[in-house]
């Protein structure tokens, strides 16, 4: 008896440690949305030329897909190739696992600043979220979540404050959801209520899951006081396109695009410049 006794003992024991692991492993698996931050200042930022002319600088957006390239390849620096002469660029679909933070990565690829916004947490890693490269200095940053109702991917918008020679310029990075249309029009909503917000100049860059035919995307466009360089600029962009750069109260000099298959996505680039006194707020015909 006392032998059955410790048998069942035992195994009462590793039930209950099997029933707590697989608990464990269950509550990693989860996907959890992360709340809001901020801070200042971005990671590792030391402007690569302290006497580089910022009177015009480029911006633009990209959504890595992770790293990997439309060969099914993962190659940050081919990534990084692609976003070189760029002052500050938008990034969506970046992930970080453990020591691995393919923001910190790239920004010491291309020795600029860099700051990653995790939207979501999964395996105990802040797994998956947007993140800014940039090589001018930004004062201040905010991580702010976006409505989810029906997703559970979770999606965030980066607020940050840069700081230009001629003043504070506020830029909005963002990746809307695709799978639920419910939740991308209050999420796609919610950014462009924000931009419209925010005091000029403001820069509005991401993969908005938006083609051209979106009434929100429409009504944008055609708001006074609002410029879309790319459409506007760029021979034949993509019809398909659902990554976008708006802007208030810069002049926008030059704008194109890069696909060179790091991604199943193109990197769309603008040229900016501070609008002189004389000049017009509109965008140029």
């Amino acid at each position: 008896m006392p032998i059955l006794n410790k048998m069942k003992r035992r195994t009462v024991v590793l039930l209950v440690v099997g029933l707590l692991v697989a608990l464990t492993v269950w509550h990693a698996s989860l996907r959890v949305g992360m709340g809001p931050a901020s801070g200042e200042g971005l990671h590792d930022y030391a402007r690569s030329d302290p006497t580089t002319d910022y009177s015009t600088f480029r911006v633009g957006t990209l959504n890595i897909a992770s790293g990997r390239g439309l060969d099914g390849r993962c190659d940050l620096a081919r990534v990084a190739g692609v976003l070189e002469g760029l002052d500050l660029v938008a990034l969506q679909e970046v992930r970080a696992t453990g020591s691995s933070n393919q923001a910190c990565a790239l920004g010491k690829s291309l020795r600029v600043g860099w700051l990653y916004a995790p939207a979501s947490r999964r395996w105990y890693f802040k797994e998956f979220g947007n993140a800014v490269l940039s090589d001018l200095p930004v004062g201040f940053w905010q991580r702010i979540p976006l409505p989810c109702k029906y997703d559970r991917s979770y999606r965030n918008v980066v607020f940050l404050v840069l700081e230009h020679e001629r003043g504070p310029i506020h830029v909005l990075g963002t990746h809307v959801t695709q799978r639920y249309p419910r939740d991308r029009e209050v999420q796609l909503r919610a950014v462009i209520e924000l931009f419209l917000a925010l005091e000029e100049p403001a820069i509005l860059l991401g993969d908005l899951n938006a083609r051209s035919d979106c009434p929100a995307i429409q009504e944008l466009v055609a708001r006074a006081g609002v410029d879309e360089p790319v459409g506007r600029l760029v021979d034949s962009p993509p019809e398909e396109r659902v990554d976008w750069i708006f802007v208030r109260g810069l002049k926008c000099v030059d704008a194109g695009v890069r696909d060179e298959g790091v991604s199943d996505h193109p990197l769309y680039w603008v040229e900016l410049r501070w609008p002189e006194a004389a000049e017009t707020q509109a965008p140029a015909s």
